[in-house]
């Protein structure tokens, strides 16, 4: 009975569906209602009547009621009630349905036959600019601008199909302008002929706001581009010369020196780490900003971020006095498919920007399921704190980057004000928002008015238990000389990887450019020296050619000497793109600098070559394996968000209890005390796990189960070599040198 039609909408506007049905046999009857908005009112027709068939938004549903009523009033009810003809007869102009049209939508009708104009509407001749004497017995296509081809083929669609519609360029008004018009077409009879009916509808300004709009995605996308060329810069120009001096200082430690110089040298270097990590974070929020930035999707349990975050945090709580604790709502999903690791830095991040701003009280971690569907599951986290507040009108500001409630919050506690900005990015990856609510409505009762961050996550459902993690096997050292081409065009970095390598026991050629580097590789090859290189390190940014294009090069030269030879990009860009540059160019693997020879050797490894197994007939030689690291260093970075710092602070604080607890254990395990050992081997299981003691963890795990089942019979023995796994964990980190492995373990991502 009465249509109600959007003005704007995608891939069609409502000015077309009302041309259109109005040019529809069963549907030109329909009285139709135009939803605007405000900025239209002045783009239409100065005819009477013509805001009858508008209402223009915002309005209130009073007024969409009384323009119902007042349209279906105006036709006299139903349009079942109206008698419709099959096929309009008489001008253009004699139809009311397209006169209204024209009135109030200024879509102008016009009747052809043959091609030349027979009639037209005052609409049309609004939009011709001219009157109608001068328009009929002239051909249309004379007003075209080199549309006329197609116009014709229209003429025939609309013939043969029944209607059909384009876009067309005109001269009209007399003054040589250009104009674009949507001209829809449709037979008809007039006179009792057979003729062709065009509705159009002027455009120009349409096309013209498309146009705009695609010349300021051209700009976006170019700013994006430059943005993302000057973050891939930035990258390279800090960490080139960071790379320089922390492996200058590592080569000088490597020496024999004074304590003294030691000393200096350890700050030095713990200096450096602290400003790697300060790069690395305004990096990764540049990369996350300009989209560069992936989430990773794996099975895991949502309480483990959760659990291990506020056990790794809880030492910085209980320095400062504070009540501590967290909460899972009961029947919420723990099961869940997502990027852990991204949760626990948000959560590291928001607790920790609350511990910073809490001098005394509490502090509680809430997580529920606040949507439960098939596939996904919406979590809500909440952080409550009864520290300092926030005011109301800085709770937007706090999440912008570098950033803070007061600025003299950063003088008193420090930070670059960049957490929660990390935090609001990494939640908005995560399909959820975050936002404060301050004072606390959780906390009234001690400490200050308090805050409760609030932020939501949506991550795949998993219907399936955890699939059980295999044991990692620890595998022999193996000690294999490489020959080794290093490109590479700065003298201090050449220095610094040569060494390293030869201590590795490597022989290396240096090529100071790529274009240096591809004859090198070329020269061997065609010689077919034994010594041909097994490795390439391959620098990006070098004079003459760089590192993408000598790789390039050498994968052509390939294709005629034969072989691949493994290349390895060494740079200090780190995004996102560069990243997949260096694998699209050819490259086979990616490590940034700062490079360290533990993070480069793990990244040689899986192009070493394999020995083969000994026959199993002969008796090999027994070999000693080299004991596995009494420290997973990626575990214990996953448990604080990769923040080196925090990891450097809970490491100090987690240890300091060890000695104490570890009396307790052996004191209960004395006794035979089952619950006691269930109990000090839960509290020491859980430390060695956050500090990444992944083995001590293990040997805390069978204690606390022997305790748990009543069964102590073994647990003297295991007690034993727990205390021995844990005295390896305390010598790894009494070694100042921890903490770079640490920084190079968060810059190559594994």
């Amino acid at each position: 009975d009465l249509i109600l039609l959007d003005t704007i909408m995608p891939h069609i506007s409502g000015y077309e569906v009302c041309g259109r049905l109005k040019l529809d046999p069963r549907t030109v009857g329909i009285p139709i209602v135009m939803l605007a908005v405000e900025e239209e009112q002045a783009d239409l027709p100065k005819s009477d009547g013509a805001g009858a068939h508008f209402l223009f938004k915002p309005y209130a549903p009073s007024l969409l009621v009384d323009k119902v009523k007042q349209m279906m009033g105006a036709v006299g009810g139903p349009t079942s009630a109206i008698s419709v003809e099959p096929q309009v007869k008489g001008a253009a102009g004699s139809n009311g349905s397209f006169e209204r049209l024209a009135q109030t939508l200024g879509v102008g009708c016009v009747a052809l036959r043959e091609g030349t104009i027979a009639s037209v509407d005052p609409a049309a001749e609004s939009l011709f600019g001219r009157r109608a004497g001068e328009l009929t017995g002239k051909p249309f296509a004379e007003y075209l601008r080199d549309d006329a081809p197609p116009f014709a083929d229209m003429l025939s669609r609309a013939q043969a199909e029944g209607q059909a519609h384009g876009e067309f360029n005109l001269w009209v008004n007399g003054s040589g302008e250009a104009k674009c018009w949507r001209i829809l077409a449709a037979p008809t009879l007039l006179d009792g002929q057979a003729a062709v009916q065009l509705a159009c509808l002027d455009i120009t300004r349409q096309k013209q706001t498309e146009e705009e709009l695609q010349r300021a995605t051209l700009a976006a996308g170019a700013a994006n581009q430059t943005r993302g060329d000057f973050l891939a810069n930035m990258s390279h120009e800090l960490r080139t010369p960071l790379h320089e001096f922390m492996g200058m200082v590592d080569l000088v430690l490597a020496s024999d020196l004074e304590a003294e110089q030691r000393t200096y040298l350890n700050t030095a270097k713990t200096s450096s780490n602290a400003l790697l990590t300060i790069v690395s974070d305004i990096l990764e929020f540049s990369e996350i900003e300009a989209g560069q930035f992936m989430l990773e999707e794996r099975e895991a349990d949502l309480w483990a971020p959760v659990e291990s975050t506020v056990e790794i945090m809880a030492p910085r709580a209980k320095e400062k006095g504070l009540t501590f604790s967290a909460h899972l709502a009961p029947d919420t999903p723990r099961t869940m498919v997502g990027d852990a690791r991204r949760l626990r830095q948000v959560l590291v991040n928001v607790i920790g920007n609350a511990i910073k701003f809490t001098e005394r009280g509490e502090i509680t971690v809430q997580a529920r399921a606040e949507a439960v569907r098939d596939d996904k599951v919406e979590y809500h986290f909440l952080v409550s704190d009864t520290g300092i507040g926030i005011p109301k009108d800085q709770h937007d500001i706090i999440f912008e980057p570098f950033r803070q409630a007061d600025e003299a919050a950063t003088r008193r506690y420090g930070g670059l004000g960049l957490g929660l900005a990390m935090a609001q990015q990494l939640v908005k990856l995560m399909g959820g928002r975050i936002w404060v609510e301050s004072p606390s409505v959780s906390h009234s009762h001690a400490g200050g008015p308090g805050s409760t961050f609030h932020f939501t996550v949506t991550f795949k459902r998993q219907l399936q238990a955890l699939s059980a993690p295999q044991a990692a096997r620890p595998s022999v050292a193996r000690v294999i000389q490489l020959q080794i081409l290093l490109a590479e065009d700065s003298p201090t970095n050449q220095l610094i990887a040569v060494s390293n390598l030869k201590k590795a026991g490597h022989t290396v050629t240096v090529a100071n450019n790529g274009l240096k580097a591809v004859r090198a590789f070329e020269e061997k090859g065609r010689r077919g020296e034994r010594s041909f290189f097994d490795l390439v390190l391959m620098d990006v940014a070098m004079p003459e050619m760089d590192g993408l294009e000598a790789t390039q090069a050498i994968r052509e030269k390939e294709k005629t000497l034969g072989g691949h030879i493994p290349i390895i990009a060494m740079t200090a860009f780190t995004t996102k793109e560069y990243h997949e540059k260096c694998m699209e160019c050819g490259m086979d693997a990616y490590v940034s600098k700062p490079v360290r020879m533990d993070e480069l050797n793990k990244t040689i490894e899986p192009f070493l070559p394999r020995e083969p197994e000994p026959p199993a007939a002969v008796a090999a030689p027994a070999v000693e394996a080299e004991a596995p690291s009494p420290v997973v260093l990626r575990e214990a970075l996953e448990v604080v968000g990769e923040d080196v710092d925090i990891l450097r602070d809970a490491v100090a604080m987690s240890l300091e209890e060890v000695p104490e607890q570890l009396r307790e254990l052996e004191d209960a395990m004395a006794r035979q005390d089952a619950k006691g050992v269930e109990a000090k081997a839960h509290r020491l299981k859980g430390v060695m796990g956050n500090v990444g003691a992944m083995m001590a963890r293990e040997f805390g795990q069978r204690l606390e189960t022997m305790g748990n089942q009543g069964e102590l019979d073994g647990g003297p023995d295991t007690l034993k070599s727990f205390k021995t796994e844990i005295g390896r964990v305390v010598a790894f980190y009494s070694d100042p040198a921890w903490e770079q492995r640490a920084h190079e373990c968060v810059e190559g991502g594994g």
